[in-house]
């Protein structure tokens, strides 16, 4: 429709062959595309969310993704204004959490693929299920990767946006105190909101 109409004004500036009338076609086109021109958009899209934490065939879900620009994993290297990204999340049901850092959040703005072991912090994996407490096993390295869509403004514009992630963790798993260190998977995709402040 707002392709039609600009050509339709476009038209009739052309037929009128006046400057002002050309003039005012095109501000009249710049205030239809400032809302109705396809480009970069903030915010996730609407499909649902859907992480879990996996482990042998046992899937935990998480729920309430939430990030806000708290400074805590600082980069050395990060552009002035730049400031860390922490993301948090909880268990469904029992509200263990999930908790990463970004350094660069300025680097997930051109949809870049984020490699885990290098430029995210895994902060905390924590979950729990009927038999067993889960983990993040201290002193080990985390891989896998992340991306987002619909980000702007750092991670911190109030439209939020799409995180998917694949990481591989290490747990340290108890179950009534027998206690083993295990490989798990943390994946899917989840709708985060801006933290308010």
């Amino acid at each position: 429709m707002a392709r039609n109409f600009t050509r339709f004004l476009f038209t009739r500036a052309h037929r009128r062959s006046r400057p002002g009338a050309i003039r005012t076609a095109a501000a009249l086109v710049l205030a239809l595309c400032n809302t109705n021109c396809s480009g970069p958009s903030c915010g996730p899209d609407d499909e649902p969310t859907s992480v879990g934490f996996t482990i042998d065939a046992a899937r935990i879900d998480y729920q309430t993704f939430t990030a806000g620009a708290n400074n805590d994993c600082p980069a050395p290297d990060a552009p002035a204004g730049v400031v860390s990204l922490s993301i948090h999340a909880q268990q469904t049901g029992s509200g263990r959490p999930l908790t990463l850092c970004i350094p660069r959040p300025d680097l997930l703005e051109s949809n870049r693929v984020l490699d885990v072991a290098t430029m995210v912090d895994v902060v905390d994996v924590s979950a729990i299920d009927a038999a067993c407490v889960y983990t993040l096993a201290p002193g080990t390295t985390s891989g896998g990767s992340i991306q987002v869509e619909g980000m702007c403004d750092d991670g911190t514009h109030p439209d939020g946006f799409r995180l998917t992630m694949d990481l591989a963790v290490q747990v340290r798993r108890d179950c009534a105190g027998t206690i083993t260190t295990e490989s798990a998977m943390v994946t899917g995709s989840a709708s985060v909101a801006a933290e308010v402040l």
